[in-house]
């Protein structure tokens, strides 16, 4: 699930060949977002009670996966303790699915939104416990790694199928139709801009994490007001210059709260 950089692209959009879908906007993003946010309120209604907070919808075409869950992610301009979380649909993924399985995929990914709000086992992140799964599986849809009947029910990656008569088909199928999302970006005329780059011009040179020094950021850094040396160690040591006290005037290291850089000096460890 991990989110990969991509070179910007235009993405041509097709209207979707559903003779029930009718908006009353000539302004595409309109159309789709209110799609969008009108199938997740009727989920959250349908099969979660209304219990879960309202998540920023967005269509993320730099996923790896389907879709994608990320728990309070945006905050408020005008009040930083309201967060909200964020549901991403990968558009490139989209045009593959039918619509039922678009609306399976926006489920599973709220079923994560209900395990953070209201869970009481939560996992690390990208992982699917089995209190994520037991939530599914009430809802009507059935986890599986392999997206078929005996996959894992648990698991790192992790797909789904509908449960014939279950809750969630039942809610799909009393949902207006023309809530359905009115574009798919057209797979055929996607402009693949990463693919087309020459290898070569790829960078050259990456850093080495395992090489490159890390600061220590468990020692204070203290400095000699006479002669401007520098010692780093906890907080708490109390420090004599040597070097001023070989010549007459005593003085003992201060504690510099706000650092700035790196200097050459006496390493201090207690």
């Amino acid at each position: 699930m991990n989110r990969q950089g991509a070179l910007a692209a235009v993405i041509p959009l097709r209207p979707l060949a559903r003779g029930s879908v009718s908006y009353e906007t000539d302004h595409p993003t309109t159309a789709q977002y209110e799609a969008f946010a009108k199938v997740c309120s009727h989920f959250c209604e349908q099969l979660f009670d209304n219990r879960l907070s309202k998540p920023m919808l967005v269509f993320n075409q730099g996923l790896a996966l389907a879709s994608f869950f990320a728990a309070d992610r945006w905050f408020a301009a005008d009040d930083k303790a309201r967060l909200v979380s964020e549901v991403d649909l990968n558009p490139d993924k989209l045009e593959s699915l039918s619509a039922q399985d678009i609306a399976a995929t926006l489920v599973h990914e709220l079923t994560h939104l209900w395990q953070h709000e209201l869970g009481e086992k939560k996992s690390r992140s990208g992982y699917h416990n089995k209190e994520w799964s037991r939530k599914m599986e009430s809802s009507g849809l059935m986890p599986s790694q392999t997206g078929a009947p005996n996959g894992a029910r648990v698991g790192q990656t992790m797909s789904q199928y509908v449960v014939p008569g279950g809750t969630f088909e039942k809610a799909f199928d009393s949902m207006p139709r023309e809530w359905l999302l009115p574009f798919l970006p057209d797979a055929e005329t996607t402009p693949k801009a990463f693919d087309s780059m020459p290898r070569e011009w790829l960078l050259p040179f990456l850093p080495d994490a395992e090489m490159t020094p890390k600061k220590d950021r468990s020692k204070s850094k203290f400095v000699c007001p006479s002669c401007g040396d520098i010692a780093r160690g906890k907080p708490s040591l109390e420090i004599d210059c040597r070097k001023c006290r070989k010549r007459g005037s005593p003085s003992a290291f201060l504690l510099e709260t706000d650092a700035k850089g790196d200097s050459c000096g006496h390493e201090v460890s207690d």
